[in-house]
Parts: C-alpha cells; structure tokens; sequence
C-alpha cells in the first residue's frame, strides 16, 4: 500500500508530469485539500474508474466504495484494491440506478464524471438518498462556460461534444434542486 500512496502523491496529485506541468495533478491536490480528513468516514467514489481515488482514500483511513458504469474499470480496480489488500468495494452500475440504501454515505466524491451522468434525470435524486443528513458531495469538473477551455476544445476534440453533457454554471444549479445548498467554486481559469 505504501507504494501505491507514493505514486497516487507523486503521479496523480503532483504537480508535474512526463512532459511538463499537470493540471490534473493541481486539480487533484485542490480537491483533496477541500475534502480534508477522511478517517473513518464512509465514503463513495462516483464514476470510480479504475478505483484510484478511491483505494487512496481507503489508506487515508476511509472506508470506500466506488460504483462505475464500466465493468472493466471495475475489474481492474478489484484487482488493485486486493493487491494491496484494501478493503474497497467496487460495482458496475448506472447513476440514475444505484442501489445503496438511504443515507449510506457521509461523502461522495467524483472527479471529472458529472458532465457524464448530468443529463440523466435520476442521477441527482439518487445522490441525494444515498448522502446522510449533513453529509457532502464533493465534485471537479471542467466548465463549459470557460472561453479559453472551449477555444482549445475545438482544436482537440474529435466531434463537438463527445457524448459529454455541456457542464455549465446553470446545469449544475439545475442538477443540484434536490440538496439543501450547492455551491460552485470556480479556480484554474488557465
């Protein structure tokens, strides 16, 4: 486990990369800082992945589980989480569909999944039954109200949108009616 905290620390909230600076790796570091002390927290990562977040949050002293709508990033983080013998749990399933009881989680966090599940009616209400009273859902995103972020998508992407929901100021507001208060804190503008 000691490894894979040193590479998650140097690769995924570092700084730098192979080829220069790592935006990623600053946007990572923010929202850990945001997130604070996890210990003993039960915790969700939204749109898991391959599990990273959240296997690195399960040695931070939480207990984690993540769900994805990839069946493959789910095998891949079941296998890393038994590799360093985390007790992560890990499942295939759709946003507008989890089945985790009512107030299971005293924190969700996804990085860079809700321009994926935003379009989805579902999604927030089902976020919103699975956090306990008081708890947070804590989210990192790419606006697409940004001018300069959006000059440089229509030079690198492949079709105007990819499948991805527009993630603006005014989606998230609307994808947030069921909590109690959102809040948008813009950084980065670069």
């Amino acid at each position: 486990p000691e490894e894979f905290r040193e590479r998650f620390s140097r690769v995924q909230l570092g700084r730098f990369c192979e080829g220069g600076w790592a935006y990623w790796g600053d946007a990572r570091a923010d929202m850990m800082q945001v997130i604070g002390d996890v210990r003993g927290l039960t915790i969700l990562d939204y749109g898991c992945g391959s599990g990273q977040l959240g296997m690195y949050l399960a040695m931070q002293g939480a207990n984690v589980s993540g769900f994805d709508l990839s069946p493959k990033g789910i095998e891949v983080a079941d296998w890393a989480s038994r590799k360093y013998g985390l007790k992560c749990s890990f499942r295939a399933l759709d946003a507008e569909e989890i089945d985790y009881p009512d107030e299971s989680f005293d924190l969700v966090v996804g990085f860079g999944v809700l321009h994926h599940v935003i379009k989805y009616p579902k999604a927030a209400q089902q976020l919103a039954r699975i956090l306990k009273p008081g708890a947070r859902a804590i989210f990192h995103e790419t606006l697409w109200d940004n001018p300069l972020i959006n000059f440089g998508r229509r030079f690198t992407m492949v079709s105007s949108d990819a499948g991805d929901a527009h993630l603006t100021e005014r989606a998230l507001q609307e994808f947030g009616a069921p909590f109690a208060k959102i809040q948008v804190h813009k950084c980065h503008i670069l």
